[in-house]
Order: C-alpha cells, then structure tokens, then sequence
C-alpha cells in the first residue's frame, strides 16, 4: 500500500485527530462535574431511550443532547429510502456480516496503534489473555455491546414511523465515549502528545469505517454477494450514524470509493505493529474461542482471520499464519453458510424473508449466548465507574 494519502492532507487530518465530539463533551460534562454525578448517571440509565424521554433535573445542556433527534441537515429523501435498504440487506446477510465484524472489522480496528492504547489503558481487556476475571467479564460485556448495538441500529423498526430507539442507542455510547475521554482527561495521566486524543475524531471514524466498509469487504471475500447499490446504502446508512455519534460532518464517508480513501489515509497514519493492538487482538481470539465456537472448532477463528485479512495485517496483529495447515472441514463449514445465504438472496421475496427472519433469529441467539437471559443494557454508571 503506498503512503500517498488520499481523502485529506496531513494538516487537515492532523485537525481531525485533534478535534472531539465538543457537545457530547459539554453534555455529559454537566453531568460528570456535578456533586450528583451518580444521581444524574442513574437518572439517565433510567431513561426509556426507545420513546421520548421522561426527564427530571438533569442539566439542561444534557436535557438538550438527548432531545435534540434531528435527521442531518443533509438528509434527503433518498437518503431515507438507503437507509431502509440498508437494513433490509442486513437483514438478508447478517451472520455473514458478524463473522466478518468480528474476524475482520474489529482486529483491524486495533491495527491503529494509538486507538487501541486507549482501549487498553481503558477497559483492562488487554488483560484478558492473563486470565483476569474481571477483563473476562469487560471484554465480553464490551463484545455483546458492539453486537447489540449493530442489532438495534440496522433494525428497519427503529428507524421508522419516527421512532428514536435508534437515535438514542447511538447518542447513549456517544456520552459513554464523551466520559471516557473527560475521565482520561480530568486524570491528568493522559499522554496526548503521544497518542493524541483519546476518542477522537479520526479514530471514531476509524470504527465507524470498520464496522462498514471494512465488514462489506470481507463480505467480499466469504464469497456473499451484496449489489454495489447495496454497499452503498451501507455506506450511507453509517454516514447517517457517524452524525449522531458527533463525528465531524465533513470527515463522514458519502460512497465505498470515498470510504476506500479514507481507511487507506488512516492506514496509512495510524496502523503499525503495537503490543496494545496485539493484546486486543488475543484477548479477542480468546474469547472466540471459548465463547462463540464449539471445543471441535476452537481453531475457527484463527482459521477465519487468516482468510479475511492479508499478511501484513495478519502480522501486525500477531495473528499466526496457518493457511497452509486449515482443516478441510472448517472451510467446508465457512462455505456452506456462504452458499446458503447466497442461495437464499437468490430466491426473491421468499428467500429474502426467510434468510432475514434466520438472521434476526441467530443473531438474537448469539447475543444470548454470550450475555444469557441478562437484558443488554450500557448503563452509564457503571461503564464509567470502571474506568480504572
């Protein structure tokens, strides 16, 4: 890959990574500085964030963030009828689309030496390798969040009939983000000048890139075909999401060959071998292994990460190169799930509802795997009473 960038200059990137999301900064901000920090952290934890929500005292700044649930000033229509689309396709490609989230979007994500610094230095899951109990417990806390939080935002209905349960799940881990950062802050041990801002601009959007144009493409390479229309439905329905989780507006991708721009100028920038981005890439395998894969197919993840991601990337991360060595077996499995859902989008009308009722079902069934019959909930106080 050349080091030529391609989406900004060096200047303007440089601005990007040193901005943050400033008003979910102030709205959570009112709420972490007040003597009832806790008080106000429960009372938004109460919050019903599907309907409007019943509000007490909390600041009128924080009152503010969580009622303002305007569509982008950019939002057309068209934009609308994407986004729709957008879940409908999830719903045909789901599962495929998890398997490449989580062997491909997400260990690519700690590729960025500095962003995954703050999620060591944050949540403990670097410490999950040790067998620590409680990074255990963060890491698949934090594991279940993401795959919820997919669950909820590419879910037709709560986007609909104006609903705002979509709305409000992005804005609850936007203060989430907007905690961590003050807590990082406020600590005065934050190394800024080394890592830049933690959660910032360039390496939400980083995540954001990821979770789409990154997980198209290794949807790419499972063999599931999505229509380039499709993708870029995608693309904009995250655009969509990237707005309300106050990345800035002129940083969002508006195509797939946009998004290609971006990811290959932060690859560029931020990616390179790092004992942080090698740890969460372990503690990650770990949890594959013992969580998500029968004991027969403990090696599946490694299998899968091999096939998705190249050798630089591969190396990067520490991940071992077995290509030479895959049991027959678990590429057979990896090709009949592709074929099944590819004959299914090939069935019109029927297929489609009944690959989008399988997925909603096995995804639900994961979520419940993981977290058991637990309601799946970030609840502010106590996400942000664990930042160590």
């Amino acid at each position: 890959m050349g080091d030529q960038l391609r989406a900004f200059q060096q200047h303007a990137w440089d601005a990007i990574r040193a901005s943050t999301d400033t008003y979910g900064d102030e709205a959570i901000g009112a709420v972490l500085n007040a003597k009832q920090t806790f008080a106000f952290l429960k009372e938004l934890d109460a919050i019903n964030w599907s309907d409007q929500p019943y509000i007490h005292d909390l600041p009128q700044i924080t009152k503010d963030f969580i009622q303002n649930d305007a569509m982008p000033p950019w939002a057309t229509d068209e934009t609308r009828r994407q986004m729709l689309r957008a879940c409908e396709v999830f719903d045909d490609v789901g599962p495929m689309y998890v398997i490449s989230l989580l062997h491909k979007s997400l260990p690519e994500c700690y590729a960025a030496a500095n962003g995954a610094h703050v999620l060591t230095s944050t949540g403990r899951l670097g410490s999950f390798a040790k067998g620590d109990q409680q990074s255990i417990d963060i890491l698949v806390r934090r594991v279940v969040e993401t795959a919820h939080f997919i669950l909820e935002v590419m879910d037709a209905k709560n986007w609909k009939h104006d609903s705002k349960r979509a709305i409000r799940v992005i804005k609850k881990i936007r203060l989430f983000h907007a905690g961590v950062r003050l807590m990082q802050v406020q600590k005065g041990t934050w190394d800024e000048a080394t890592y830049g801002k933690p959660i910032n601009n360039e390496d939400e959007l980083g995540t954001l890139l990821a979770f789409s144009y990154v997980a198209l493409l290794g949807l790419r390479t499972l063999g599931v075909h999505v229509p380039p229309e499709d993708e870029e439905a995608i693309i904009t329905q995250w655009r969509v999401i990237g707005y309300y989780l106050g990345i800035a507006d002129h940083a969002l991708p508006t195509s797939m060959a946009h998004a290609a721009d971006l990811w290959h100028d932060i690859d560029v920038r931020q990616f390179r071998a790092s004992e942080d981005g090698k740890l969460l890439t372990s503690a990650l395998t770990l949890f594959l292994e013992d969580v998500l894969f029968d004991k027969r197919l403990r090696g599946m993840p490694n299998h899968l990460m091999n096939q998705l991601m190249d050798t630089r990337m591969l190396d990067m991360l520490g991940v071992p190169l077995h290509k030479d060595v895959m049991k027959h077996e678990w590429t057979g499995l990896e090709r009949l799930l592709t074929w099944l859902c590819n004959l299914f989008l090939r069935m019109g009308w029927l297929g489609r509802t009944t690959m989008g009722f399988l997925s909603k079902m096995v995804m639900s069934s994961l979520v419940e795997i993981w977290n058991g019959k637990k309601q799946v909930r970030i609840l502010l106080e106590t996400e942000l009473k664990h930042i160590p």
